[in-house]
């Protein structure tokens, strides 16, 4: 009913269901999706940590971190987030060794929010599927299309979204969809989604996470933008990572959003200004080129015009030619014989 989904657990962190709701645009059905999602994607996260742990691989702790965090930031202010970001920050550092306490309060935190979440799924109305996605992330990031119901006179545009977080990625992917112009594509990796331009797809525009399985930070955005071929990339971040989404705009780079704050008319305005701006940049980028064709092709046509009035005997003859165009136009040369004469070409 209008009873609020509020759940006190460890610690004094509140975990508030309509919090989520609010993110989801009030929206139950992707609430439950989202849930559901956040039902898979914790114990796949804490299982790398441990195996992170285990083996001393401080970037796989970091990875396997950064990710658990990015979910858990849409259910607000949590034991849960909090330890996640404590232990990505050490995991920076290169030594696992010091995480050990903050591993060790992540996971009471997180079968504690596990446990709240399977309570929600239980008495939440709706298909969950035994535990599998419903209209999700799917294993294979299949790609969604806009909705039925929108304008057909409206303009299309494939969107590309790279981000290892599955509650993200499918918060972004409803969001945009909600707009219904336009279909969203979804990889987990910065190679898979390099691979959608090697097999020669047309995507209008790239949201990007600068950290992924595969990449971190600036570098993600450099190897992605040598590949994409003049498309768009709009930045995806999360407050901490600020100043690095600015950076890469200096690089080129249209816009960046913040993951705690995916407004699904935001976001598409992000999108769409993105790719009007890059439309934009590439006229004017062909502009110069004409503009620097034009400038060759004029200096071309004044090297061909007579560079010197003809000698004649008896007459003082002064001018100059000049191309009254940057191009095209009649061409004319005098023709001195040696004999005293001399003929006039005009075509």
């Amino acid at each position: 009913g209008d009873e609020k989904l509020r759940f006190v657990w460890q610690g004094d962190a509140v975990f508030d269901w309509d919090h989520v709701l609010e993110a989801m645009g009030g929206n139950h059905a992707v609430l439950r999706e989202v849930a559901v999602s956040m039902r898979k994607e914790c114990p796949q996260c804490m299982a790398q940590i441990e195996t992170a742990m285990d083996s001393g691989d401080a970037e796989l702790l970091r990875r396997a971190a950064h990710t658990l965090k990015g979910s858990l930031r849409l259910f607000g202010s949590t034991d849960a987030l909090k330890y996640s970001e404590q232990v990505e920050l050490i995991a920076k550092q290169g030594d696992c060794s010091k995480a050990s306490e903050h591993v060790s309060l992540l996971r009471g935190s997180i079968r504690g929010f596990r446990q709240e979440l399977e309570g929600f799924l239980d008495r939440e109305p709706g298909d969950t599927s035994g535990g599998q996605q419903t209209n999700g992330l799917a294993e294979n990031a299949e790609d969604s299309t806009a909705e039925d119901s929108t304008d057909e006179s409206l303009e299309r545009y494939s969107v590309l979204v790279i981000e290892d977080s599955r509650v993200d990625a499918l918060v972004v992917r409803r969001r945009l969809s909600s707009d219904g112009r336009f279909a969203v594509s979804l990889r987990q990796t910065l190679t898979d989604g390099i691979n959608e331009f090697s097999r020669g797809r047309e995507i209008d525009a790239v949201i990007l996470d600068l950290n992924l399985p595969d990449s971190a930070g600036l570098d993600t955005f450099k190897r992605l933008q040598s590949q994409c071929r003049g498309v768009p990339v709009i930045i995806l971040t999360g407050e901490s990572d600020e100043a690095i989404a600015v950076e890469a705009m200096r690089l080129g780079a249209q816009d960046y959003d913040y993951k705690s704050s995916l407004d699904a008319a935001v976001l598409a305005r992000s999108v769409l200004y993105a790719i009007e701006r890059q439309k934009r940049r590439l006229v004017e980028q062909r502009q110069r080129v004409v503009e620097r064709e034009l400038l060759f092709a004029k200096k071309i046509q004044q090297h061909l015009l007579p560079n010197r009035p003809p000698t004649v005997k008896g007459f003082d003859i002064a001018g100059k030619c000049e191309s009254a165009d940057s191009t095209s136009g009649d061409f004319f040369d005098f023709i001195e014989h040696g004999d005293g004469t001399l003929s006039l070409i005009h075509i």
